[in-house]
């Protein structure tokens, strides 16, 4: 344990401790804003955790554990693939973070701020700096209640929600065990909300962590109604698989049918997502390229689309238009970065197409 370590021991009853005071942490990730976090219990810290969501794809989906003892940051890696230094010391137990020393998970940092928070409730709120404070109680924050670092708008600030999600899985790999397939094809789906950070901005963070929060419920409810996949998430952003094309089709035109309403009931509160879609079949060579450009496909197409729009890919048209029950607009033609020739996108009139 680390209590049983003397200088440990040594520095706990050495430190003064005013009543209920809680340390604070800065987080640093590539591309974003710095988060204050106020450790009141215990915080997990990953990708895809019950706890502080980062961006960073060098991070474990559960990386590592904050906690408070006796007024001091405690520091458990949770057996994180890449490790956790602390001032380039990998740690293999639970450490204490000293002011000033540094935390390293990923590209991402963690340092002690030398200022304690009072006790009393903070708002998560942004401040002028455009650094957010988080603060964790009772032991628990859950990933759709931790207010976010406002999203790069373009790709000439910094990646979008999708091109976030596009290159987790990337990096991380995919087990195509996961995905839904029906001879042998997989539907890929990207979507995240239009000018998150506008919008974030615009509510602030305790209304746009309910929007956030409500718009995330959508999706995983209608994914399961139509039996998708969540392959991924990142902040706003999704990575879905459906089995088929129509089905695909058919849930996410519901989702924007559910958000349009959501809109409607509460427009103070409105947001638009982006939804793209293409179908490719799974066919894997040995060095992965060919279902890792379905992946990228797909988000390029997410990436053309507008807010309140759900783009398809020529592909994606083909199988569905069929049964003429799908009402497409005009199509553009786009150059897809990184992937070669022109290709022909097209947008479907959710509001007409597939009635339920």
């Amino acid at each position: 344990m680390i209590w049983e370590n003397p200088l440990i021991r040594a520095l706990l009853l050495s430190r003064t401790i005013q009543a209920m005071s809680f340390p604070v942490v800065a987080v640093r990730q590539p591309d974003r804003a710095v988060l204050h976090v106020s450790i009141r219990g215990p915080i997990e810290v990953g990708r895809e955790c019950d706890g502080l969501l980062l961006g960073d794809v060098q991070v474990s989906r559960r990386h590592l554990l904050l906690d408070v003892a006796d007024g001091m940051t405690v520091v458990t890696d949770l057996g994180s693939t890449n490790g956790t230094q602390i001032d380039g010391d990998t740690i293999n137990s639970p450490m204490v973070l000293m002011p000033g020393s540094t935390v390293e998970l990923g590209n991402t940092t963690i340092v002690l701020v030398e200022e304690d928070v009072a006790a009393e409730p903070v708002p998560a709120a942004s401040s002028a700096s455009g650094a957010t404070v988080v603060t964790g109680s009772n032991g628990q924050v859950a990933p759709d209640n931790v207010a976010p670092t406002p999203q790069p708008a373009d790709a000439e600030t910094g990646k979008t929600s999708i091109e976030l999600v596009a290159t987790s899985v990337a990096d991380a790999g995919l087990d195509l065990r996961r995905l839904n397939t029906d001879q042998g094809t997989v539907t890929i789906v990207f979507s995240d909300i239009e000018a998150s950070a506008e919008r974030n901005m615009a509510l602030g963070d305790q209304d746009w962590l309910q929007v956030r929060s409500e718009h995330n419920r959508i999706i995983r409810r209608l994914l399961a109604e139509y039996n998708g996949s969540e392959v991924s998430n990142q902040d706003d952003g999704f990575m879905l698989s459906f089995p088929g094309a129509r089905m695909a089709l058919a849930c996410m035109v519901e989702v924007q049918r559910q958000i349009h309403q959501q809109a409607s009931i509460d427009p103070d509160r409105a947001v638009k997502i982006r939804v793209g879609l293409h179908t490719g079949e799974v066919v894997v060579d040995d060095g992965g390229d060919l279902f890792g450009q379905h992946v990228a496909m797909a988000a390029r197409v997410a990436d053309l689309a507008s807010g309140g729009e759900v783009l398809v890919s020529s592909v994606v048209k083909e199988i569905t238009q069929a049964r003429g029950d799908v009402v497409f607009g005009e199509p553009r033609q786009a150059t897809l970065k990184g992937i070669g020739g022109e290709h022909w996108v097209y947008p479907v009139d959710w509001s007409e197409s597939l009635p339920v």
